[in-house]
């Protein structure tokens, strides 16, 4: 996942990428499977794995309003290892052991929006968590892009931004 993006603000939840990981009680219960990343305060990168296990990324430096940020949240089951970086270098990682699937999740992403966490069914979906701010290209990989992958896509694209 990753995301050039310019927030008018810190506080509140705001979701800057957000997907459905499941509905409670309903025939779409499967595998508990998601990605997000919202700002609260500070930039998280958050996905949910098939066994329900949320591994999470914080990063608490870095981040601030009125500054466009190139973000890449990846998650890699060859090394175990969920990884936040913020403008082209590694702020965050987490080596929560998880279960990753390749069916990837059937509902869709929202960008600069967020799901509530209480949906039981898609009567009651209701959009929350509005990102205050500007969001920049959006780009969603099948795989972990490399450190070096990441260096490029931030060097090739951060005159746009400047």
């Amino acid at each position: 996942m990753e995301v050039w993006f310019k927030t008018n603000k810190l506080s509140g939840k705001q979701h800057i990428i957000d997907q459905l990981p499941t509905i409670l009680n309903s025939p779409f219960d499967q595998p508990k499977r998601g990605a997000g990343m919202d700002i609260s305060g500070s930039l998280t990168f958050r996905a949910l794995y098939d066994d329900g296990q949320t591994a999470e990324v914080d990063v608490n430096a870095a981040i601030s309003a009125d500054t466009w940020h190139h973000a890449v949240g990846t998650i890699s089951a060859t090394d175990n290892r969920t990884k936040l970086f913020v403008d082209g270098i590694l702020e965050d990682e987490d080596t929560t052991s998880f279960s990753l699937i390749n069916d990837p999740s059937p509902f869709p992403f929202l960008i600069g929006a967020g799901f509530p966490l209480t949906l039981t069914t898609l009567e009651n979906l209701n959009i929350t968590d509005f990102f205050d701010g500007m969001i920049g290209e959006v780009r969603i990989y099948n795989r972990a892009l490399t450190p070096t992958e990441i260096t490029q896509n931030y060097n090739a694209t951060k005159a746009r931004y400047e």
